[in-house]
Protein backbone atom coordinates (compact mmCIF):
# COMPACT_ATOMS: atom_id res chain seq x y z
CA UNK A 1 0.00 0.00 0.00
CA UNK A 2 1.11 3.57 -0.45
CA UNK A 3 0.37 6.56 0.92
CA UNK A 4 -3.00 7.24 -1.14
CA UNK A 5 -4.12 3.52 -0.01
CA UNK A 6 -3.52 4.71 3.43
CA UNK A 7 -4.85 8.02 3.42
CA UNK A 8 -8.22 6.04 1.75
CA UNK A 9 -8.12 3.91 5.24
CA UNK A 10 -7.88 6.80 7.20
CA UNK A 11 -10.62 8.63 6.29
CA UNK A 12 -12.89 5.64 5.85
CA UNK A 13 -12.09 4.84 9.66
CA UNK A 14 -13.05 8.11 10.54
CA UNK A 15 -16.14 8.42 8.87
CA UNK A 16 -16.51 5.47 6.42
CA UNK A 17 -19.52 7.66 4.36
CA UNK A 18 -16.70 9.86 2.70
CA UNK A 19 -17.45 9.91 -0.54
CA UNK A 20 -14.33 9.48 -3.42
CA UNK A 21 -15.22 13.07 -4.59
CA UNK A 22 -13.83 14.14 -0.81
CA UNK A 23 -11.08 11.40 -0.67
CA UNK A 24 -9.78 12.25 -3.98
CA UNK A 25 -9.59 16.40 -3.47
CA UNK A 26 -7.10 15.79 -0.88
CA UNK A 27 -4.88 13.51 -2.41
CA UNK A 28 -5.44 15.49 -5.52
CA UNK A 29 -6.43 12.37 -8.10
CA UNK A 30 -9.77 11.34 -9.70
CA UNK A 31 -12.34 10.15 -7.52
CA UNK A 32 -12.38 7.43 -10.30
CA UNK A 33 -8.59 6.51 -9.22
CA UNK A 34 -9.65 6.51 -5.08
CA UNK A 35 -12.79 4.07 -6.02
CA UNK A 36 -10.33 1.93 -8.30
CA UNK A 37 -8.01 1.90 -5.15
CA UNK A 38 -11.04 1.12 -3.13
CA UNK A 39 -12.36 -1.83 -4.64
CA UNK A 40 -9.41 -3.00 -4.71
CA UNK A 41 -8.54 -3.14 -1.04
CA UNK A 42 -11.99 -4.21 -0.61
CA UNK A 43 -11.45 -7.52 -2.77
CA UNK A 44 -7.83 -8.48 -0.91
CA UNK A 45 -9.85 -8.31 2.32
CA UNK A 46 -8.04 -5.02 3.52
CA UNK A 47 -11.05 -3.42 3.90
CA UNK A 48 -13.89 -5.97 5.57
CA UNK A 49 -16.81 -4.21 6.35
CA UNK A 50 -18.55 -0.86 6.91
CA UNK A 51 -20.82 -0.12 10.50
CA UNK A 52 -21.91 2.27 12.78
CA UNK A 53 -21.30 2.21 16.54
CA UNK A 54 -22.29 4.34 19.62
CA UNK A 55 -19.35 6.82 20.74
CA UNK A 56 -17.84 5.67 24.44
CA UNK A 57 -19.97 8.07 25.90
CA UNK A 58 -23.16 6.94 25.24
CA UNK A 59 -22.43 3.59 26.81
CA UNK A 60 -20.61 5.29 29.62
CA UNK A 61 -17.25 3.21 28.54
CA UNK A 62 -13.75 3.83 28.24
CA UNK A 63 -10.95 1.06 25.31
CA UNK A 64 -8.55 -1.13 26.68
CA UNK A 65 -5.72 -3.11 25.12
CA UNK A 66 -4.43 -6.62 26.61
CA UNK A 67 -1.70 -8.48 25.84
CA UNK A 68 -2.65 -12.23 26.44
CA UNK A 69 0.40 -14.49 26.81
CA UNK A 70 -0.89 -18.00 26.18
CA UNK A 71 0.54 -21.62 26.68
CA UNK A 72 0.14 -22.57 22.88
CA UNK A 73 -2.52 -25.01 23.73
CA UNK A 74 -5.43 -22.66 22.31
CA UNK A 75 -7.47 -23.50 19.89
CA UNK A 76 -10.61 -21.90 17.58
CA UNK A 77 -13.16 -22.57 20.68
CA UNK A 78 -10.63 -20.37 22.82
CA UNK A 79 -11.04 -17.37 20.55
CA UNK A 80 -14.22 -17.97 20.10
CA UNK A 81 -14.67 -17.72 24.25
CA UNK A 82 -12.76 -14.47 24.04
CA UNK A 83 -14.82 -12.58 21.21
CA UNK A 84 -18.20 -13.64 22.79
CA UNK A 85 -17.28 -11.66 25.53
CA UNK A 86 -19.68 -8.48 24.92
CA UNK A 87 -16.84 -6.30 26.27
CA UNK A 88 -14.76 -7.73 23.49
CA UNK A 89 -14.19 -5.83 20.08
CA UNK A 90 -11.04 -6.74 18.68
CA UNK A 91 -8.53 -10.40 18.71
CA UNK A 92 -5.18 -9.93 17.03
CA UNK A 93 -3.09 -13.08 16.85
CA UNK A 94 0.77 -12.16 17.14
CA UNK A 95 3.82 -14.17 17.63
CA UNK A 96 5.04 -16.21 20.54
CA UNK A 97 1.53 -17.34 21.67
CA UNK A 98 0.68 -13.61 22.29
CA UNK A 99 -3.24 -11.71 21.81
CA UNK A 100 -3.81 -8.50 21.22
CA UNK A 101 -7.01 -8.08 22.74
CA UNK A 102 -9.38 -4.32 22.71
CA UNK A 103 -12.06 -4.26 24.94
CA UNK A 104 -14.74 -1.93 26.29
CA UNK A 105 -15.09 -1.32 29.73
CA UNK A 106 -17.06 0.66 32.19
CA UNK A 107 -15.69 2.02 35.38
CA UNK A 108 -12.66 -0.04 37.46
CA UNK A 109 -15.20 -2.65 38.18
CA UNK A 110 -15.55 -3.09 34.48
CA UNK A 111 -11.58 -3.31 34.27
CA UNK A 112 -11.48 -5.72 36.82
CA UNK A 113 -14.03 -8.22 35.64
CA UNK A 114 -12.46 -8.48 31.94
CA UNK A 115 -8.95 -8.71 33.86
CA UNK A 116 -10.54 -11.78 35.75
CA UNK A 117 -11.85 -12.93 32.41
CA UNK A 118 -9.00 -13.31 30.49
CA UNK A 119 -6.75 -14.39 33.22
CA UNK A 120 -9.03 -17.32 34.44
CA UNK A 121 -9.13 -18.91 30.83
CA UNK A 122 -7.08 -22.53 31.22
CA UNK A 123 -5.09 -21.73 28.44
CA UNK A 124 -3.57 -18.30 29.33
CA UNK A 125 -0.48 -17.88 31.07
CA UNK A 126 -0.25 -13.99 31.83
CA UNK A 127 -2.20 -10.81 31.14
CA UNK A 128 -1.24 -7.28 30.42
CA UNK A 129 -4.16 -4.90 30.21
CA UNK A 130 -3.20 -1.18 29.52
CA UNK A 131 -6.18 1.42 29.84
CA UNK A 132 -6.17 3.82 26.43
CA UNK A 133 -6.39 7.08 25.81
CA UNK A 134 -9.25 7.26 23.16
CA UNK A 135 -11.72 9.92 21.85
CA UNK A 136 -15.20 9.20 23.86
CA UNK A 137 -17.41 11.56 21.92
CA UNK A 138 -20.44 12.99 23.23
CA UNK A 139 -23.67 11.74 24.94
CA UNK A 140 -26.59 12.56 23.22
CA UNK A 141 -30.15 11.63 23.31
CA UNK A 142 -31.57 10.23 19.61
CA UNK A 143 -34.80 12.30 18.49
CA UNK A 144 -37.62 9.77 16.61
CA UNK A 145 -36.56 11.13 13.45
CA UNK A 146 -32.56 10.18 13.70
CA UNK A 147 -33.54 6.43 15.43
CA UNK A 148 -35.39 6.20 12.34
CA UNK A 149 -32.71 6.95 9.65
CA UNK A 150 -30.13 4.94 12.14
CA UNK A 151 -32.55 1.48 11.51
CA UNK A 152 -31.31 1.68 7.96
CA UNK A 153 -27.71 2.78 8.75
CA UNK A 154 -27.22 -0.08 11.59
CA UNK A 155 -28.24 -2.16 8.28
CA UNK A 156 -25.55 -1.02 5.53
CA UNK A 157 -24.03 2.02 6.84
CA UNK A 158 -22.91 3.52 3.57
CA UNK A 159 -26.52 2.95 1.95
CA UNK A 160 -27.18 6.27 -0.34
CA UNK A 161 -29.13 8.81 0.80
CA UNK A 162 -31.92 8.18 -1.85
CA UNK A 163 -32.20 4.52 -1.04
CA UNK A 164 -32.78 5.40 3.27
CA UNK A 165 -35.71 8.03 1.61
CA UNK A 166 -37.26 5.73 -0.74
CA UNK A 167 -37.40 3.05 2.40
CA UNK A 168 -38.13 5.28 5.06
CA UNK A 169 -40.60 7.86 3.58
CA UNK A 170 -38.42 10.78 4.21
CA UNK A 171 -36.93 13.17 1.77
CA UNK A 172 -33.56 13.10 0.63
CA UNK A 173 -32.71 16.50 1.66
CA UNK A 174 -34.19 15.37 5.36
CA UNK A 175 -31.84 12.06 5.29
CA UNK A 176 -28.76 14.26 4.63
CA UNK A 177 -30.01 16.47 7.01
CA UNK A 178 -30.24 13.94 10.00
CA UNK A 179 -26.85 11.74 8.94
CA UNK A 180 -24.99 15.18 9.00
CA UNK A 181 -26.68 15.87 12.81
CA UNK A 182 -25.59 12.02 13.48
CA UNK A 183 -22.22 13.11 11.88
CA UNK A 184 -21.52 16.07 14.05
CA UNK A 185 -23.61 15.10 17.50
CA UNK A 186 -20.56 12.70 18.69
CA UNK A 187 -23.04 9.77 19.77
CA UNK A 188 -22.31 7.64 16.94
CA UNK A 189 -19.04 6.82 15.16
CA UNK A 190 -19.53 5.29 11.17
CA UNK A 191 -16.02 3.43 10.57
CA UNK A 192 -14.77 0.49 9.23
CA UNK A 193 -13.26 -2.85 10.19
CA UNK A 194 -10.31 -4.03 8.11
CA UNK A 195 -7.27 -6.58 7.80
CA UNK A 196 -4.08 -4.98 7.72
CA UNK A 197 -2.34 -8.40 7.32
CA UNK A 198 -3.89 -8.39 3.91
CA UNK A 199 -2.28 -5.25 2.62
CA UNK A 200 1.51 -6.31 4.03
CA UNK A 201 3.18 -7.26 7.05
CA UNK A 202 1.81 -5.99 10.10
CA UNK A 203 4.22 -5.23 13.35
CA UNK A 204 3.06 -3.93 16.23
CA UNK A 205 6.22 -1.71 18.29
CA UNK A 206 5.98 -1.23 21.85
CA UNK A 207 7.55 1.93 22.92
CA UNK A 208 8.60 3.49 25.98
CA UNK A 209 9.51 7.16 26.39
CA UNK A 210 11.45 9.44 28.83
CA UNK A 211 8.50 11.34 30.00
CA UNK A 212 10.57 14.00 31.33
CA UNK A 213 12.41 14.77 28.09
CA UNK A 214 9.34 13.84 25.58
CA UNK A 215 5.90 13.71 25.67
CA UNK A 216 3.24 11.29 23.96
CA UNK A 217 2.23 14.32 21.28
CA UNK A 218 6.21 14.73 20.47
CA UNK A 219 6.30 10.83 20.13
CA UNK A 220 3.45 11.10 17.50
CA UNK A 221 4.91 13.44 15.69
CA UNK A 222 8.43 11.90 16.01
CA UNK A 223 6.56 8.62 14.26
CA UNK A 224 4.59 10.32 11.64
CA UNK A 225 7.63 12.45 10.82
CA UNK A 226 9.84 9.64 10.12
CA UNK A 227 7.96 7.11 8.73
CA UNK A 228 4.67 8.70 7.00
CA UNK A 229 4.12 5.55 4.83
CA UNK A 230 4.35 3.34 7.36
CA UNK A 231 3.55 4.71 10.31
CA UNK A 232 -0.57 4.18 10.67
CA UNK A 233 -2.31 3.77 14.38
CA UNK A 234 -1.27 4.62 17.65
CA UNK A 235 -2.64 2.97 21.11
CA UNK A 236 -1.80 5.25 24.06
CA UNK A 237 -1.58 3.97 27.69
CA UNK A 238 -3.90 6.15 29.93
CA UNK A 239 -1.56 5.22 32.93
CA UNK A 240 2.01 5.03 31.63
CA UNK A 241 4.76 6.75 29.16
CA UNK A 242 3.91 3.92 26.75
CA UNK A 243 2.43 3.55 23.51
CA UNK A 244 2.14 0.80 21.16
CA UNK A 245 2.28 1.20 17.30
CA UNK A 246 0.94 0.07 14.48
CA UNK A 247 2.80 -0.20 11.07
CA UNK A 248 2.70 -1.67 7.85
CA UNK A 249 6.05 -2.93 6.02
CA UNK A 250 6.80 -4.65 2.94
CA UNK A 251 9.17 -7.31 4.43
CA UNK A 252 11.19 -7.95 7.70
CA UNK A 253 14.18 -5.83 6.49
CA UNK A 254 11.95 -3.23 6.62
CA UNK A 255 11.41 -3.83 10.02
CA UNK A 256 14.79 -4.14 11.27
CA UNK A 257 15.11 -0.94 9.99
CA UNK A 258 12.64 0.97 11.64
CA UNK A 259 13.64 -0.28 14.81
CA UNK A 260 16.89 0.10 14.88
CA UNK A 261 16.25 3.81 13.70
CA UNK A 262 13.90 4.24 16.70
CA UNK A 263 16.48 2.51 18.97
CA UNK A 264 18.77 5.56 18.20
CA UNK A 265 16.36 7.70 19.60
CA UNK A 266 18.15 8.63 23.15
CA UNK A 267 14.53 9.42 24.71
CA UNK A 268 13.06 6.15 24.02
CA UNK A 269 13.45 3.56 26.72
CA UNK A 270 12.34 0.66 25.32
CA UNK A 271 11.00 -0.67 22.51
CA UNK A 272 9.72 -4.36 21.77
CA UNK A 273 8.64 -5.46 17.96
CA UNK A 274 5.40 -7.79 18.12
CA UNK A 275 4.50 -9.20 14.15
CA UNK A 276 0.78 -9.09 13.81
CA UNK A 277 -1.18 -12.49 11.91
CA UNK A 278 -4.61 -12.40 10.94
CA UNK A 279 -7.31 -10.49 13.45
CA UNK A 280 -11.17 -10.65 13.95
CA UNK A 281 -13.56 -7.92 14.79
CA UNK A 282 -16.44 -8.68 16.78
CA UNK A 283 -19.72 -6.41 18.14
CA UNK A 284 -19.16 -5.36 21.28
CA UNK A 285 -21.41 -3.08 23.53
CA UNK A 286 -21.13 -0.10 21.65
CA UNK A 287 -23.33 -1.97 18.65
CA UNK A 288 -24.79 -4.26 20.72
CA UNK A 289 -26.46 -1.47 22.60
CA UNK A 290 -27.34 0.92 19.59
CA UNK A 291 -29.81 -2.39 18.53
CA UNK A 292 -31.26 -2.61 21.43
CA UNK A 293 -32.50 1.58 21.18
CA UNK A 294 -33.74 0.33 18.29
CA UNK A 295 -35.52 -2.73 19.53
CA UNK A 296 -36.76 -0.51 22.07
CA UNK A 297 -38.11 2.00 19.71
CA UNK A 298 -39.57 -0.62 18.03
CA UNK A 299 -37.29 0.01 14.84
CA UNK A 300 -36.19 -3.29 13.83
CA UNK A 301 -33.70 -3.95 11.23
CA UNK A 302 -32.46 -6.49 8.99
CA UNK A 303 -29.17 -8.35 9.67
CA UNK A 304 -26.25 -8.58 6.74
Amino acid sequence: MDSIDRNILLDLFSYCRVTFQEIAEKNKVSANAIKKRFNKMRSMGVIEDFYVELSLAMVDADISMSLVTTDGTEDEEFIETIGNNPMVSYIGKMSGGIYNVFACFSGTSGLSELGSFLRNLPQVRTVELHPLLYAKGEKIEFSPLQLKVLRYLVEDSRMPVSEIAKRSGLTSRIVSKVINELKEGGGVNFTISWNPNAGGLVIMLRIHWDEKEINFNQILSLLQKQFPLEYFAPMISATNPLLFATFIVKDMKRVQEISQELKKNPKITSLITYLGEPSRVYPDIKTIRLKEILAEAGLFYKER
